[in-house]
């Protein structure tokens, strides 16, 4: 059986006509509001004709970062796994621009 279609333990599957979903996307939603209960945040980053990120809470994009006004110890902290944890927690705390997330990432970087 291949690692894609094997199942973590404690985790449920459950299998639609077209989808598989884990039990943690069935807690996100609510069918009886019909609403997403609680918001969905992630970060994509694209690295084709300069490097940018983008997050998105809800497919929505909440925060656009191009890498042009970073510099390169800016660069190499948000490509870890602890740069896209900052910017998830910067979207939450609905950061709007570079220049304020730049502010938040100085005393980390120091």
């Amino acid at each position: 059986m291949s690692r894609f279609n094997e199942e973590s333990p404690g985790s449920e599957v459950v299998h639609n006509n077209k989808f598989s979903l884990s039990k943690l996307d069935l807690e996100l939603f609510d069918e009886e509001k019909g609403a997403v209960v609680s918001p969905v945040f992630r970060v994509k980053r694209l690295s084709n004709k300069g490097e940018k990120w983008k997050v998105f809470k809800n497919d929505q994009i909440v925060l656009l970062i191009d890498a042009v006004r970073l510099s390169k110890k800016e660069k190499e902290y948000l490509r870890s796994l602890e740069g896209v944890s900052f910017l998830i927690a910067s979207a939450k705390e609905s950061v709007k621009t570079v220049s304020e997330l730049k502010r938040r990432l100085k005393p980390i970087l120091s």
